[in-house]
């Protein structure tokens, strides 16, 4: 997934817990302020064998290595970053630094349209990034016509590769910058991991777009990340991304401008996610969002 330009920061970042060995040359990154581990997936062995190659150069501030062979990691990445380096959604995906991107449809959906059936009518599926959500929602309803937006040209190439199953159509947009053409216009929209990924203080920015492109009474159906975070996990600095959140705070931001219609924990769930995502269904007031 992916949203604004901005990209996220890149602080004390550790996405799961790997210890590695790094190569001697590493160190003649000895004038980098920070050390960073991106684990993707999975949880890792104490000790790996591995061997390193420059993936990317692209990013100011910016290294990255791939070990190989995976252990019970699919990918890692040992990644070295000056302190508080600002990184491009789009770098990241040139990258392959996606933690995000699991290569299939969020099983929280899936379960959802077994259990309700189809998103009937337009849906707006923002930060869609590779577009896997987005082809779930469009094969489950041939009539619906399914936009999956993002600010990423990369996600979106990647997106265009595969087959089309339905009515699906892929845009570049910011959704802190809605076009008109999106505005007033779904039935539905469909979030999934990039309310997470933006920095609480654009959170109302966020209730802004679903508002505006959502027709008088349509539904926001949302799969929520309450708590991303293990315990011995060393939190970036700044609380993400991901960003958790509360019921608590979901229902002061949202509750002015929708109607909680349901909610369950879901069922099911990528690996290391069980219990700590909810499900909501969320259906629009007939008023206007204060800014």
């Amino acid at each position: 997934m992916s949203l604004q330009d901005e990209g996220p920061l890149i602080g004390k970042l550790g996405i799961g817990r790997l210890l590695i060995h790094p190569p001697p040359n590493l160190c003649d990154f000895a004038s980098l302020r920070e050390i960073f581990l991106f684990g993707l997936g999975g949880r890792g062995q104490p000790s790996i064998s591995v061997s390193w190659k420059l993936v990317s150069n692209q990013c100011q501030g910016f290294t990255a290595g791939v070990c190989s062979p995976p252990c019970l990691f699919s990918t890692c990445y040992l990644l070295f970053a000056i302190r508080r380096t600002r990184m491009k959604w789009d770098e990241l995906y040139q990258s392959g630094v996606t933690p995000w991107e699991k290569g299939a449809p969020a099983p929280p959906l899936l379960e959802w349209l077994r259990k309700h059936g189809a998103l009937e009518g337009e849906v707006l599926v923002p930060g869609c990034g590779f577009g896997h959500d987005v082809r779930a929602i469009a094969a489950a309803s041939p009539r619906s016509t399914v936009v999956g937006i993002d600010i990423s040209a990369t996600a979106l190439k990647e997106a265009l590769r595969f087959s089309s199953v339905g009515r699906e159509v892929f845009q570049s947009a910011d959704i802190f910058a809605l076009p008109q053409s999106l505005q007033s216009r779904f039935d539905w929209v469909f979030e999934h991991t990039c309310f997470c990924a933006i920095r609480p203080e654009r959170r109302h920015d966020y209730l802004q777009m679903a508002v505006s492109a959502l027709k008088p009474e349509g539904q926001l159906l949302a799969i929520f990340f309450l708590n991303p975070w293990d315990p011995e996990d060393e939190i970036p600095e700044g609380g993400g991304p991901p960003f958790e959140i509360t019921k608590e705070e979901l229902d002061n931001l949202f509750g002015p401008h929708f109607s909680l219609v349901e909610e369950f924990k879901p069922k099911t769930a990528y690996p290391g996610r069980e219990g700590r995502e909810i499900v909501r269904l969320l259906r629009k007031k007939r008023i206007g969002v204060s800014t």
